[in-house]
Order: structure tokens, then sequence, then C-alpha cells
């Protein structure tokens, strides 16, 4: 695929499956996103960790040319896929029979709002992408954090 085509399809996701994103090179590895920073022409520049490792918050410049992949470690309903890849002129999808069918809940789904790398970036502006806290990273930490207190708590003897 060339950069262009790389560029496109990440920004159609949105902005908080970032993190469940995994990026697959040609040598098969499997990098798993945290942090979007930017979508530069030639590269994309994102914190992550190599799959089946602890090493997290490692800084990645991956060049396009070496993706073979992107995965989304998660399940999206049908109609979020096609939120994120129909166009506005496109009004038919397929459906179980490979068929293109025409419903009215299909001409109803919109494009998805433009995520903060629509703008491509030009030469000395930084294009920032900002992350929210999802539900599931509060609750993993707040998980964390009273299994620390408990094991404290044992640990003292109080």
């Amino acid at each position: 695929m060339q950069n262009r085509v790389w560029i496109d399809l990440i920004r159609r996701v949105p902005a908080e499956l970032h993190n469940q994103l995994i990026f697959v090179t040609d040598s098969k590895a499997e990098i798993a996103v945290e942090t979007l920073f930017r979508l530069e022409d030639d590269f994309v520049v994102f914190r992550g960790r190599l799959s089946g490792t602890t090493d997290g918050g490692m800084l990645f410049l991956l060049p396009y040319d070496r993706m073979t992949a992107v995965i989304v470690a998660r399940e999206l309903k049908e109609t979020d896929v096609q939120k994120m890849f129909q166009d506005s002129s496109e009004k038919e999808t397929v459906h179980g029979s490979g068929q293109a069918k025409e419903t009215e809940q299909d001409i109803e789904l919109t494009p998805p709002k433009p995520s903060p790398l629509v703008d491509t970036p030009t030469p000395g502006k930084s294009v920032i992408i900002p992350r929210a806290p999802t539900d599931s990273t509060i609750a993993a930490r707040n998980s964390l954090l009273d299994k620390l207190r408990a094991a404290r708590h044992v640990s003292t003897g109080r």
C-alpha cells in the first residue's frame, strides 16, 4: 500500500480506538499502540509495546512501507465499521449474501467525525493527538490501586 492509503486508513479509526490498534510489520512483528502522536508523510510516530512483552512506553517511528496490517483489538459492531468506512457518496453496503443492498439505515449513516489527525501536517507545524482516558483504563487503574492498597495493608499488619 502507498503511504497516503495508510494515513487515510488510520485517520478513519476514531480517536477512542487508537489505544486498541495493533500495527503488524513486514517481519510479522506486532506492535500494540498506546498513544498515536503523529502521522507523517513517510512514517507514523506512536508510543507502544511489542506484543508478547511487558516493556511498554517505547517510542516507535514506523515507516508505512514496513506495515502490512492494522488490527483493531476489540470487537466492533457492524454499524460502527460501516460508519468508519462509508463515504458520503457511497449509498450501498454489502450484506451476508455478498450482494449490494440499499436500506434506509445504510443511507442514514454519516461518515465519521474527523479525528484530530485530519489536518495534514505542514512542515514546521506539529500535530498533537489528545488522548482521553477510556472507561477501561480508568477501571484498570482503580483496580490496580485497590490491589496495591490491600497488599500494603497486609504487609504492614494493619
